[in-house]
């Protein structure tokens, strides 16, 4: 629990840190999206929501939380990705979405140039 407080605040400050740029660099237009990529009320969601009234209420804009389960985050990735480049859209996600993206990839080159891996 201790550890789960301890990373909660760490993602708080980093979301806010990251804020505060935007904040500066421009006007907030509309709301702020928080997109996570597991179901909800997971982990991922929890810490969402927590931290979504904190950014909010610093930011000055209403922060919204969505949910884009599937593909261990990849899809949630995608949809930020695709987002408007306005800064309103965030990705809360773990380390897993980008490394497993990153293996995908790699078995691909393994499968194509037929480099055997040993076991």
């Amino acid at each position: 629990m201790k550890t789960a407080l301890v990373s909660a605040r760490v993602c708080l400050a980093a979301i806010l840190a990251t804020a505060g740029g935007m904040a500066v660099a421009q006007d907030a237009a509309g709301p702020i999206r928080i997109i996570q990529g597991f179901a909800p009320g997971g982990g991922h969601d929890t810490v969402a929501r927590l931290l979504a009234p904190r950014v909010g209420a610093h930011l000055k804009v209403q922060s919204i939380v969505e949910a884009r389960p599937g593909a261990n985050g990849i899809i949630a990735a995608e949809s930020v990705a695709r987002a408007a480049p306005d800064g309103n859209t965030v990705l809360l996600s773990g380390v897993s979405t980008f490394v497993q993206e990153e293996f995908a990839r790699w078995g691909k080159v393994v499968q194509s140039t037929g480099i055997q891996l040993k076991q």
